[in-house]
């Protein structure tokens, strides 16, 4: 947990960081897009979704018969991003921390998560065992992940400005929960998942997120079948889609959209 400082002024720099500006990439500003922007900037009362494809550039993640984790969850993000711009149209706007195979570090995927102007953050991953039996593991399901009930202590500005934001932080993790739950069951009903199940960790990007956030395990690469599914196309569709209908219901069901039509 952080001390009290180190998350204010970490929560200062976040919103320093992945506010949407040119000078991450001059290059690119005739267009709108930073290397941590790839689609155009939204305005600020379009809610933007951030997808964070797990691992990249020299950080492979885990591995399995070929099929590596950060190949999967760009993929996975990849077709997410286009799934919520089809459906949603401009009443969404999505960003992603890395749309290529670039290593971006954690904090500055953190940063991202820490925008205020972002409703939600959804971090992809792949699920591995550290011991592999001979002959591989059967163990297979989806893991939902989302940050612990306790709050690190506010102690900076009045007692006014640390109650609103404790209350803030309180409800982002409990629609954090609400989502993870939301994406655990369309994970199990839509994209034939065995299992979801939601569990709570003190990870990096969700305990320091300042907006709604899970961290979703897609499958176990330890497991020869779903590393195969992870790795092909019709499965990555199926995973895309799932999360995508839950982000739909999620923003249906909490104000983020009205209606699709």
């Amino acid at each position: 947990m952080l001390h009290a400082t180190r998350y204010m002024l970490l929560a200062t720099y976040c919103l320093l960081v992945v506010a949407c500006t040119d000078d991450i990439n001059p290059s690119s500003a005739a267009n709108g897009q930073n290397e941590f922007c790839p689609y155009k900037c939204a305005p600020a009362a379009q809610p933007i979704i951030v997808i964070d494809p797990g691992h990249g550039g020299r950080d492979h993640g885990a591995a399995r018969d070929g099929v590596s984790e950060k190949d999967v969850t760009l993929a996975v993000a990849r077709q997410l991003a286009d799934e919520l711009r089809l459906r949603c149209g401009n009443k969404l706007a999505v960003r992603l921390t890395r749309n290529n195979d670039s290593f971006v570090d954690l904090s500055q995927r953190a940063a991202m998560a820490a925008n205020d102007s972002a409703a939600l953050f959804i971090s992809l991953h792949c699920n591995s065992l550290e011991t592999v039996p001979e002959g591989g593991s059967d163990i297979e399901g989806a893991v939902i992940f989302v940050a612990p009930p306790h709050l690190p202590a506010i102690s900076s500005g009045d007692a006014m400005e640390q109650s609103i934001a404790f209350n803030r932080l309180r409800s982002h993790r409990l629609n954090a929960t609400r989502l993870a739950q939301t994406i655990g069951q369309h994970l199990t009903h839509d994209a034939a998942r065995s299992s979801a199940h939601v569990r709570q960790e003190q990870l990096m990007v969700l305990s320091m997120a300042t907006v709604p956030a899970v961290l979703v395990e897609l499958d176990y690469l330890t497991n020869a079948t779903q590393a195969k599914f992870l790795a092909s196309r019709h499965g990555q569709l199926m995973l895309a889609n799932a999360i995508c209908d839950a982000i739909i219901e999620y923003s249906l069901n909490n104000g983020l959209l009205s209606t699709l039509d």
